[in-house]
């Protein structure tokens, strides 16, 4: 399996995050496109939001995987969003049949290298960190939306703070920045505890690659409050939420724009 340079532990992450198991997805999620709320579209396979994709995008990633009526179903789901969404994700309930290992294919060999190279577009070298720290900042693009390290508001600050960190070498800041978003969510919430879980393994990869950085992590003071009181919840991290009632862990997929610009390719 090629990872393009992520860690597995960064890879287990974002698909624990996503769908908790290969048993839970062929439980739950095999034969649904699921909406999870919000302007998302129709989602399947691991985080794969259709509604977001273009029909070029989806013949290409999923064509020579399934068959011609499933690909149908697939390219159906391109452009709905919202509203529109909801009722294509109910319309095609029982006709999705998406196997795992169709699943994890279309992750490691489209969604993976596509969305590093977004995330070296708006956090510009990413690409050159270690395997853990690089992997960290992709779940981050991956779950809230690649395009916050350059968006405006307190809702973004940390992300932006993060892209400066990783301009100017200065990364023993970065786990204190991941620990600070939790504030935009509930301690119950699976989205407060994955910012928890990248923010130790942003850690280990500093012992392990950059051991100067890591040095320097007693020493941090914490993160500055972005901005006064507790900012509310990204409408995309509430479409998280309502997909961890539907059954999926909060910590899967916040960002109902994932990825940011969907015109950068790898």
């Amino acid at each position: 399996m090629d990872l393009h340079g992520i860690s597995r532990a960064a890879f287990d992450l974002v698909v624990a995050s996503e769908v908790t198991s290969q048993a839970a997805y062929e439980r739950k999620y095999r034969h649904v496109l699921e909406y999870p709320g919000e302007q998302s579209g129709p989602t399947g396979g691991i985080g794969y939001d259709f509604g977001t994709q273009t029909r070029a995008q989806i013949k290409a990633d999923w064509g020579d995987k399934v068959d011609a009526g499933m690909l149908r179903i697939l390219l159906g789901a391109s452009g709905k969003r919202g509203d529109a969404a909801a009722s294509y994700s109910r319309a095609t309930r029982g006709q999705v049949d998406i196997p795992w290992d169709v699943a994890l294919d279309v992750f490691c060999n489209h969604d993976l290298p596509r969305y590093l190279a977004i995330l070296e577009h708006y956090c510009p070298g990413a690409g050159a960190l270690g395997p853990d720290c690089k992997g960290v900042l992709f779940s981050l693009a991956f779950n809230r939306d690649a395009a916050g390290f350059v968006k405006a508001g307190p809702r973004y600050a940390e992300m932006r703070e993060i892209r400066a960190c990783v301009a100017s070498g200065d990364l023993a800041r970065i786990p204190g920045l991941i620990r600070s978003m939790q504030r935009l969510w509930p301690k119950t919430s699976g989205l407060y505890a994955r910012r928890e879980t990248e923010a130790r393994l942003f850690e280990k990869g500093l012992a392990t690659h950059h051991p100067d950085e890591h040095a320097r992590l007693e020493a941090m003071p914490p993160a500055p409050d972005p901005g006064p009181g507790r900012p509310g919840p990204d409408p995309a991290a509430r479409a998280g939420l309502l997909r961890h009632r539907r059954g999926r862990r909060a910590a899967g997929a916040e960002g109902a724009d994932r990825g940011g610009d969907p015109g950068v390719s790898p």
